[in-house]
């Protein structure tokens, strides 16, 4: 009896480290992805502030960070800002430090 109960407990463990080495990955990966969906609006969102504040978009991402009180990931993600003209929105990407596209 007590040899079926290790088995169960045994097939049991086993299953819960199978579904964790399955799992976890995926969820540390949606997370990352929602991160960088959060910083990317972040960052338009202060941009668009700063228009209509100032009727100019920013020059720079340092701009919204020094002045607006944007604050943004740099440990876990890189931030790309491109400003082609003062009146057009500004280009902004977000990617996952380390993660392949």
């Amino acid at each position: 009896m007590k040899q079926k109960k290790w088995a169960a407990w045994l097939c049991a463990v086993l299953l819960a480290v199978l579904l964790c080495a399955v799992c976890v990955p995926r969820w540390q990966h949606d997370v990352r992805e929602n991160g960088r969906e959060a910083i990317r609006n972040a960052v338009l969102h202060s941009a668009v502030e700063c228009y209509a504040v100032e009727g100019v978009y920013p020059e720079s991402l340092s701009y919204l960070e020094k002045n607006y009180g944007l604050t943004v990931n740099r440990q876990d993600y890189i931030i790309t800002y491109e400003v082609f003209a003062d009146n057009q929105l500004p280009s902004v990407q977000v990617l996952v430090r380390g993660e392949e596209d």
